[in-house]
């Protein structure tokens, strides 16, 4: 059974904060090694800010891939 995960990609001075639906945070982060999975969820993660995310950056991992997560496997070299 998905559960939603909270799941950043830190650029250096900040990050994007998404929100995928897997079996597992291994599984994204097998697919995704650019990604970290958050399990503590930051006290600053309000749930108007996780609404947002829900509107515009929620992901299933099984889904054909789309927005930033298309971007940054396109962004792979490849082979990676």
């Amino acid at each position: 059974m998905k559960k939603r995960y909270l799941v950043a990609c830190d650029y250096g001075q900040g990050a994007t904060w998404l929100l995928i639906d897997a079996e597992s945070a291994d599984q994204i982060e097998s697919r995704f090694p650019e990604l970290t999975v958050v399990l503590d969820w930051p006290e600053w993660m309000t749930e108007e800010r996780i609404r947002n995310l829900e509107e515009t950056a929620c992901y299933d991992l099984d889904a054909p891939l789309s927005g930033f997560l298309e971007a940054l496997a396109a962004e792979r070299e490849p082979g990676e």
